[in-house]
C-alpha cells in the first residue's frame, strides 16, 4: 500500500478485517465519539462511520490522527500485533502533536442514574480527547474537567444507563437550580438534578417520573458533596 500519499488503504488489507473494525471502533469511543473521531482524522462523522463499518476505506493520515490522540500506534490499530498500552504515548506527547486538543481523564467511578452506588476510589482509566475550543465555548478548563459513567435510568431519557458524562470538576462554581449534578450522599454517588428551595433544603430530582425526588435537610448537609456539574453527554445509539 502506498500510504505516504495518504491514499486510502486496499480493500484486501488488514483494514478491513472484524478485528481492524473492532479495534477501530474501541479508539473512536476511547477519543470521545464520531465527531472528535472525524475532526482528528479531517473527515466527517459519516465517513467515520463508514470507515467504522467497513463500508469505505480509511485513509492512512485519518487513522494516523487518531491513533496518536488515543496513544496507540498504528500497528497495533491494523494488525492488533501489540497491546494499545504497551504503546501508549505520554499525554505531553500527545498534546504537543495535537495542540488543539486536551485530554480529559475517564474515572472508573460511576454515577448512579438510581438508587446510588457505593463511593469508592476514583482511579484513571484513560484519556479521551475533547478539542479545546469546544470546551472553552462551553465555559469549561480542561484542567477541572472529568469524564464519569452513569449507571441506572432514573436520568433516562436525559442520560441513558451506561452513558458518559463530561463534568466541570470546579468546586467553587455555585450550585444552580434546575442543573445536572454528580452528588455524593451519605457515601453513594449519584446524577441528579438539583433543586434549590427558599426553606434552605435541596431537592435531588430525576427526570424519569417514576423516581421519586429526595429531600436534603439541613441536619443532613454534612453528607451531601456536590462533586461537579454534568456539562455534556455522551452516549452509544
Amino acid at each position: 500500500m502506498t500510504t505516504a500519499t495518504g491514499n486510502p488503504l486496499p480493500p484486501s488489507g488488514p483494514a478491513h478485517n472484524a478485528g481492524f473494525q473492532q479495534r477501530f471502533q474501541d479508539l473512536v469511543a476511547r477519543v470521545g465519539g464520531l465527531a472528535i473521531a472525524g475532526e482528528l482524522a479531517g473527515v466527517t462523522d459519516e465517513t467515520i462511520g463508514k470507515w467504522r463499518d467497513g463500508k469505505t476505506k480509511p485513509t492512512f493520515f485519518g487513522l494516523a490522527g487518531i491513533a496518536a490522540a488515543a496513544g496507540v500506534t498504528l500497528d497495533w490499530l491494523l494488525t492488533g500485533a501489540e497491546h494499545p498500552r504497551a504503546l501508549a504515548a505520554s499525554d505531553a506527547d500527545v498534546e504537543a502533536a495535537l495542540p488543539e486538543f486536551a485530554l480529559l481523564p475517564r474515572y472508573s467511578v460511576s454515577a448512579s442514574a438510581g438508587s446510588g452506588l457505593v463511593a469508592h476510589e476514583e482511579v484513571e482509566i484513560e484519556r479521551i480527547a475533547f478539542r479545546r475550543d469546544w470546551l472553552r465555548d462551553m465555559g469549561l478548563d480542561p484542567n477541572q474537567a472529568g469524564l464519569l459513567s452513569a449507571k441506572g435510568d432514573s436520568m433516562h431519557p436525559t442520560i441513558p444507563d451506561g452513558a458518559m458524562m463530561l463534568v466541570d470538576r470546579r468546586l467553587d462554581q455555585p450550585i444552580v437550580s434546575g442543573y445536572i449534578y454528580v452528588i455524593v450522599l451519605d457515601g453513594e454517588v449519584l446524577v441528579k438534578r438539583v433543586s434549590r428551595n427558599v426553606d434552605a433544603t435541596f431537592d435531588l430530582i430525576s427526570d424519569n417520573p417514576i423516581y421519586p425526588v429526595q429531600k436534603v435537610r439541613q441536619p443532613d448537609f454534612d453528607k451531601l458533596m456536590i462533586a461537579g456539574r454534568v456539562f455534556w453527554v455522551g452516549r452509544t445509539i
